[in-house]
């Protein structure tokens, strides 16, 4: 008893010894607040740094109530560090995400010396988003550890990883201060191969692939809307076997057609941004024999329908099918929206023109 309490003592002291030591230490302060995500995440690991978020052996520590054992695991102390990187919980979740910061392992035992590590990625390519999207999976292990302790409901690490990309996503295109306020124009007629509302009856499917060689993986992003420009239906799924551009762009096509038979649409017209594609199944011609068989399925798909007809369209004009896409690449489970949609989707929807998509 007395060896644990002066463990306790011990770590009580470095915590505050090491927050002290570093108060002075602006840069971490600036850089936490100059982020581009929402402000409670930005309050939540501004605790954490301060060692005042309320897990277990923090509220047992200042109260001297309640049991600081933590409740994922049922064994260990629940310190912050136990909470965010060291319980099995945790570590399931992180195996699962879409950024690895392998380099940080030796320093999981202290957030503050983790944090700090971590800033050191804002002068990599695209560091600043990775941080970001880091942020968001610290704040849903946090959330789902909440849902064990006070619910009794957990999910798996795959949903908590899903749920931190989609709010990430979602605020990195139309949450931030700057532009949740800014007017979207509605549905417009576009012009030069732009997206554009189709005939009165008609569904309109965009499609769209995207690779990534350095991960092998490539995600699919289906966009359907009805005659008005509303949306009906979106998805996004991935695949960790990866072909040739034109192979996926034409798998794409004939994973919509597939939907729009199951929904019993009979007036689709399918646009993709892959002219090549689009040019093959209207001439009917498949020169490469990878595509011969995935064509042949396409026109055999178009018999089912009163009229289907295909066409390309730009890339700007495909801007949503493209964003779902590359969204798809990290994806553990496949999304399918049919009923409610996330803001950001709509918001993509009621643009003219996109943004340029993030890479992840």
């Amino acid at each position: 008893m007395a060896k644990e309490m002066n463990n306790r003592k011990e770590q009580t002291k470095y915590r505050e010894g090491n927050h002290s030591r570093n108060e002075g230490n602006s840069g971490a302060w600036k850089f936490l607040w100059s982020l581009n995500t929402k402000h409670k995440l930005k309050h939540f690991i501004w605790k954490c740094l301060r060692g005042i978020l309320p897990v277990n052996e923090v509220l047992k520590r200042r109260t001297g109530k309640g049991d600081s054992r933590c409740v994922c695991c049922g064994e260990n102390t629940e310190t912050l560090e136990h909470m965010l990187f060291l319980c099995r919980h945790a570590e399931l979740i992180w195996k699962a995400a879409p950024v690895r910061w392998d380099g940080l392992l030796d320093f999981r035992h202290n957030f503050w010396l983790w944090w700090n590590s971590l800033m050191e990625a804002k002068e990599r390519l695209e560091g600043r988003d990775h941080i970001v999207l880091t942020i968001n999976i610290l704040w849903q292990v946090w959330k789902s550890r909440n849902s064990i302790q006070f619910n009794r409901e957990g999910r798996c690490p795959g949903e908590t990883v899903n749920k931190a990309l989609l709010e990430w996503l979602e605020y990195k295109n139309v949450g931030s201060e700057e532009n949740s306020n800014r007017k979207v124009g509605g549905h417009k007629a576009m012009k030069g191969g732009s997206w554009s509302l189709p005939p009165k009856g008609y569904i309109i499917m965009n499609t769209d692939a995207s690779l990534n060689i350095q991960k092998q993986r490539v995600g699919r992003g289906i966009v359907a809307r009805k005659d008005d420009g509303g949306l009906i239906g979106a998805w996004a799924d991935s695949d960790d076997k990866l072909g040739e551009p034109a192979v996926e762009e034409a798998l794409a096509i004939r994973q919509a057609l597939n939907i729009a038979k199951q929904k019993g649409w009979r007036k689709v017209l399918i646009q993709s941004d892959c002219k090549g594609i689009i040019d093959k199944i209207n001439a009917r011609k498949a020169e490469n024999p990878n595509i011969g068989v995935i064509l042949f399925d396409i026109l055999k798909l178009n018999k089912v329908f009163t009229e289907c007809s295909f066409s390309f369209i730009k890339r700007e004009g495909n801007f949503v099918a493209h964003h779902l896409a590359k969204f798809a690449i990290n994806l553990i489970n496949d999304f399918e929206w049919q009923q409610s949609f996330p803001e950001w989707l709509t918001s993509l929807a009621r643009n003219d023109v996109g943004a340029s998509a993030p890479a992840l």
